[in-house]
């Protein structure tokens, strides 16, 4: 399939745009990052589900704009819409992330101090309640078992109607 060179130059400022999508998509990789901390095998984890994603919308692109080829242009597009947004607006968009990052930690804090630690505060004092109320009965188990006058009979002395009846004549009685 020929493509003119007018076509060209569209797919390549789409490819440019592409790659510009890329940057933002990985700025929610590292929004992701500031909020829970990931060390090292985690952050190399995202990069590869990242390059992964991302190649896979690429052979999308490529495959709705080229018929499938790869073509050194739309490549070189998304490369440089990628560094585009990098070097330029990925900074001031970092900032304003880590001013999120900030407030969900307040939000989070704020949370944690009025709904959150008010629920532990409750449920120390019901199983501490629990804990004393198990206690006494405790004890008092200890105690009612001490004073039974009726223990249990050892197993070999046990009998259960083991007396017998003479057979009767006739119908058996219903019970």
């Amino acid at each position: 399939m020929e493509i003119s060179a007018a076509e060209q130059t569209v797919i390549f400022f789409q490819a440019i745009l592409l790659g510009v999508i890329y940057g933002l998509f990985y700025e929610g990789f590292r929004l992701w990052r500031l909020l829970f901390k990931s060390k090292a095998v985690a952050v190399f984890l995202q990069d590869i589900i990242f390059f992964v994603l991302c190649a896979i919308d690429a052979y999308s692109f490529m495959l709705a704009k080229s018929s499938g080829q790869v073509r050194g242009y739309i490549l070189l597009g998304i490369t440089l819409g990628f560094v585009a947004y990098y070097s330029t607006i990925a900074g001031p968009v970092f900032l304003a992330l880590k001013w999120i990052a900030r407030v969900v930690e307040r939000v989070k804090k704020a949370l944690a101090n009025r709904i959150i630690r008010p629920i532990g505060v409750l449920f120390r004092k019901i199983f501490k309640k629990a804990a004393q109320t198990a206690k006494k009965n405790q004890k008092k188990w200890k105690e009612k078992q001490k004073n039974s006058k009726k223990h249990l009979q050892p197993r070999n002395c046990v009998e259960y109607n083991q007396s017998v009846s003479p057979k009767k004549k006739g119908r058996p009685k219903r019970r």
